[in-house]
């Protein structure tokens, strides 16, 4: 906890300083100004530094593994393939037990299905099952909660630490205005800053905000689709019904 304070409190003060300094640089060309490396860099950076700064490091690194590595086509053909994994085996598993389950393992399954699988093929209680299968979505729920309100706090940093800059600059074009030449530079900072703070909002932070939402849901979905199964199976009940109201829903 306390490397990513000191991780964050570089990240957010030194994009800061950065922007100062390069602002109150005599070198920076036409071309830099207008770029405007050190804006990109305080509406790009600062937020990850507040990040840094509102969670622990493993927290963060395990939201952007999620969030780089996670595939939202890939869990949507994972619940589609579990459901028709369950359809197949049907009723088989009251009449041909753990031979029928074995079988369907060889096929390709999600890794909470697959758990689930094996746990029925030894013979393992379908309400401890159902109990350990809530405990696991639990936890895994509440992972992904904590990665979209990363990503929602860094949606919301970035047109803040924005604002930052634009302070920043109407600070120092009122310090100018004895000096018409340098209102210009300063009128840029406050506008390059707010414009750069959007764009990182919109392009980068919306986007994986949006990722990490329909992950929830489809994880949501999965584990309807299973715990629905393992009622049925509990209560012996005809696999039609897992069919038909699982079918437009499982998979989404």
């Amino acid at each position: 906890m306390i490397l990513s304070k000191v991780v964050g409190a570089f990240l957010t003060i030194g994009s800061m300083a950065l922007l100062y300094r390069f602002e109150h640089s005599g070198s920076a060309t036409l071309g830099m100004k207008l770029l405007h490396w050190p804006a990109m860099l305080l509406t790009g950076v600062g937020p990850l530094g507040i990040i840094f700064l509102s969670y622990d490091f493993r927290a963060i690194r395990r939201s952007f593994i999620t969030a780089l590595r996670g595939s939202v086509a890939a869990k949507r053909a994972g619940n589609l393939e579990d459901f028709e994994a369950i359809t197949r085996l049907g009723t088989r598993v009251y009449t041909e037990g753990s031979q029928a389950i074995e079988e369907v393992l060889k096929t390709p399954v999600s890794p909470e299905l697959h758990r689930t699988l094996k746990r029925l093929a030894s013979r393992m209680p379908v309400t401890d099952i159902l109990q350990l299968h809530k405990k696991e979505f639990e936890t895994s729920s509440w992972r992904l909660e904590q990665v979209q309100e990363i990503f929602n706090l860094g949606g919301r940093m970035a047109p803040s630490v924005g604002m930052l800059g634009t302070i920043l600059g109407m600070v120092q074009l009122l310090g100018s205005l004895d000096d018409p030449s340098k209102i210009g530079a300063s009128m840029s900072v406050a506008l390059l800053t707010t414009f750069f703070g959007l764009f990182f909002s919109l392009v980068v932070w919306t986007p994986l905000q949006q990722k990490i939402q329909t992950m929830n849901i489809l994880e949501n979905a999965s584990f309807e689709q299973i715990v629905h199964w393992l009622e049925l199976l509990e209560e012996r009940k005809p696999m039609a019904y897992f069919a038909e109201s699982s079918g437009k829903t499982g998979h989404l």
